[in-house]
């Protein structure tokens, strides 16, 4: 009985090595596809921080990926709420900025941006209040990463 098990444990393991061969000698190297994120860090500006009509918005951000980067984009926006223009009073005007798409190489890469916020003037006010600094990212995959932080503009 022991001699039958140890004999049929040989023919199985023999059996097993037989059928991982192919004919060719080699087999084909498993692609396995890349499904990580790249990762977005945004040093500046902090959320929250107030930045003044006429100033600048000082913007650091490095990305990373683990395999290759493609390219960016970066918004600032603010939603609008309906309302009454009276003609008498300056026209009140959501900042908006878009960076378009920027591209980016290797795995690891940092982008410095110094956006100007538009003056007031007595027939334009930017309109003040919080708004969304979103930036978008692609890897080389087509692996997409967002993040957004709110900042206010007075």
């Amino acid at each position: 009985m022991k001699l039958s098990i140890t004999y049929l444990i040989g023919l199985t393991l023999f059996i097993s090595v037989l059928s991982g061969c192919s004919k060719g000698g080699s087999s084909a190297p498993v692609v396995v596809p890349d499904t990580t994120k790249p990762i977005i860090v945004i040093s500046s500006p902090s959320a929250g921080q107030t930045f003044t009509a006429g100033g600048t918005i000082p913007i650091q951000v490095a990305f990373s990926d683990n395999d290759a980067l493609k390219n960016y984009d970066l918004t600032i926006s603010k939603n609008l709420t309906s309302g009454v223009i009276l003609k008498v009073v300056p026209i009140s005007v959501a900042f908006t900025y878009s960076s378009g798409t920027t591209t980016l190489s290797g795995k690891a890469q940092s982008a410095t941006l110094n956006i100007a916020i538009p003056s007031n003037s007595p027939t334009q006010i930017v309109t003040p209040g919080t708004y969304d600094l979103k930036v978008n990212c692609l890897d080389s995959s087509n692996n997409t990463a967002s993040l957004t932080l709110i900042i206010t503009i007075n």
